[in-house]
């Protein structure tokens, strides 16, 4: 069997992997270990979707002709990510205003589905802030501010327990949207620390 990694004979031993999940888990290893992330697989020029890892990770290597490994520097793909959360901030502030104007002007259905919105993209981006400042090594720097931004969601979570509506539309009109600011101003930091 020919194994490449980008493009190139592959240098890392596989002997030992069985299936292709197995050596799926190895390339990551070594990729790891070079600041690389393994974000694509083919076996004889079949395209294997990496987050479908189930449906060929118990696949035998016998057999095979030939595995093409991609890779990408963690270091591009972290500031790519930062990059397009940074694209959502003007959206979050957006859906602020509307679920506090829409609590206000009695349109509650229509402002808890945007808060619903609100909530999902504040814990995805908690997420990706808080790998990115892991892997960068700056975790430290921020844990203030990160753990400021997940405390911001338990008044919000209460409000909504208690069906306090009035204090919902005022978090969400008041409280968070400087809590965005801040959180940009974090991401930048991060994104500068990211570089190019």
């Amino acid at each position: 069997m020919h194994v490449t990694l980008d493009g190139r004979p592959a240098a890392f031993g596989w002997s030992g992997c069985a299936t292709l999940g197995d050596l799926a888990r190895r390339a990551e290893e070594v990729c790891a270990s070079e600041g690389r992330v393994l974000t694509a697989l083919s076996a004889d020029a079949q395209a294997l979707d990496l987050a479908e890892r189930a449906a060929w990770s118990g696949r035998p290597l016998a057999g095979l002709g030939e595995l093409a490994l991609s890779t990408t520097p963690l270091i591009q793909l972290l500031a790519e990510t930062l990059d397009e959360m940074k694209a959502h901030f003007p959206a979050l502030r957006q859906e602020l205003q509307a679920v506090a104007e829409g609590l206000r002007a009695g349109r509650e259905a229509q402002a808890l589905a945007s808060l619903g919105k609100v909530v999902g993209l504040w814990e995805a981006c908690l997420s990706v802030a808080s790998d990115a400042g892991t892997a960068l090594g700056r975790a430290g720097d921020h844990a203030d501010l990160l753990e400021s931004l997940r405390a911001a969601i338990l008044p919000l979570d209460e409000a909504l327990r208690r069906r306090d509506l009035v204090l919902v539309a005022d978090l969400c009109a008041y409280e968070l949207p400087p809590l965005v600011d801040r959180w940009e101003e974090l991401v930048s930091a991060l994104r500068t620390a990211a570089g190019k």
